[in-house]
């Protein structure tokens, strides 16, 4: 199974018709954290509301009351560190329909997927930076076509200046949540997405413990890299499934991190400081249909990592189905208000210590019930 389709797979799991069990109660880890302590993740910024990775985006996140905003990199032709999805990028920006860029068109495989279109690679940050942003799911996100055509692509120093500048207006740290995608495919092209990241954070002055950063990356040997570099924070992005035979051998590698067993937690825990896994996995469903934290929470949480959940949807098409409201509250994109916050919320008392989320403002209203429900 090739990665991007683990990606999607584990997204979609939790849609499967089960129930939440009356008496389902957090791990005992939940009541060391405090309500006003986890972290919303603005995921590619309000990307439920704006074209992801764009000003637009990442700034009605910031005024939403996200903590950290979140740039997916990839690399230009001449080795700048830019926001956007995936280095193919016909989907998320007009260059399809750019005459000049025609010859660019080409087929390439990418960590054992084959896609065609236009990739970042081959243009200079000069040529990107005429291109316009669009929807990447317009399917999905029908009512964010409106702001199509509006932003042009933003570089890591870029998001930076706008977590910074943010951070001054709001009164408040906006932190920044990059991760470095497709590392050994860039690294076989000759780029150092590492260094050039430790770079931008050095000049930032955010190249530290204590910077408001973590970095994620679904691959094990870029964080190991980092670790030995810096020390700013770091995240293991993961599914349920690692990659096939074929593409640990093409990138040369022999270790994974093991997610199942307390002694790969343990192992993991020295390059990493948390695991940013698919909601799915943080969540065991028994046979009778009811659901409960899994082992892995509360093992990761027995060896102090963090976790931060990706793939908490508030889309009705991609909520889990036992997530019900009534009446709804439908709102931008349809998307029932009342039963993403629910969601939202049921996740945060799974004992998790953030989230990453498409809809910033849902998160945050999520979170202040939790404090709600927590006062005298």
């Amino acid at each position: 199974m090739h990665f991007y389709r683990w990606i999607i797979c584990a997204c979609c799991m939790l849609t499967a018709p089960i129930c939440v069990r009356a008496d389902m109660q957090p791990v005992d880890t939940r009541a060391s954290i405090a309500p006003a302590q986890l972290i919303v993740i603005a995921h590619r910024g309000a990307s439920g509301y704006r074209p992801e990775h764009t000003v637009s985006s990442y700034q009605l996140a910031i005024e939403q009351g996200a903590d950290f905003i979140e740039p997916d990199l990839v690399m230009t032709k001449d080795g700048v560190l830019i926001a956007r999805h995936e280095n193919e990028i016909s989907t998320t920006t007009d260059v399809a329909e750019r005459s000049e860029f025609a010859n660019r068109r080409t087929t390439k495989t990418i960590d054992d997927e084959v896609f065609e279109g236009w990739f970042t690679e081959d243009f200079t940050l000069e040529e990107l930076k005429t291109l316009k942003a669009r929807e990447r799911r317009p399917e999905l996100r029908p009512d964010n076509v409106a702001m199509n055509d509006q932003d042009t692509i933003l570089t890591l120093d870029e998001v930076i200046a706008i977590a910074k500048t943010a951070s001054i207006k709001m009164g408040r740290t906006i932190g920044i949540y990059p991760e470095l995608k497709h590392p050994h495919y860039h690294e076989s092209l000759g780029f150092d997405m590492v260094d050039t990241l430790l770079t931008s954070l050095d000049q930032a002055g955010w190249n530290h413990r204590d910077a408001p950063v973590y970095v994620q990356c679904f691959w094990p040997q870029p964080l190991m890299e980092i670790a030995t570099k810096s020390t700013v924070k770091r995240i293991f992005l993961a599914t349920r499934w690692q990659p096939d035979e074929t593409v640990m051998a093409r990138y040369g590698l022999d270790y994974w991190p093991d997610l199942q067993s307390q002694s790969g937690l343990q192992a993991l825990s020295q390059f990493a400081d948390g695991i940013g896994p698919s909601v799915d996995l943080l969540i065991d469903r028994a046979a009778d249909g009811t659901i409960a934290p899994s082992t892995l929470l509360q093992n990761a949480k027995q060896e102090g990592l963090k976790l931060h959940p990706w793939g908490v949807n508030a889309e009705p098409s991609l909520l889990p189905t036992f997530i019900q409201s009534n009446p709804t509250v439908e709102a931008w994109n349809g998307v029932d208000e009342r039963a993403a916050i629910n969601w939202y919320q049921m996740v945060f008392e799974l004992g998790v210590d953030g989230m990453f989320t498409d809809y910033p403002d849902l998160s945050i209203r999520a979170r202040s019930n939790l404090v709600s429900s927590d006062s005298p």
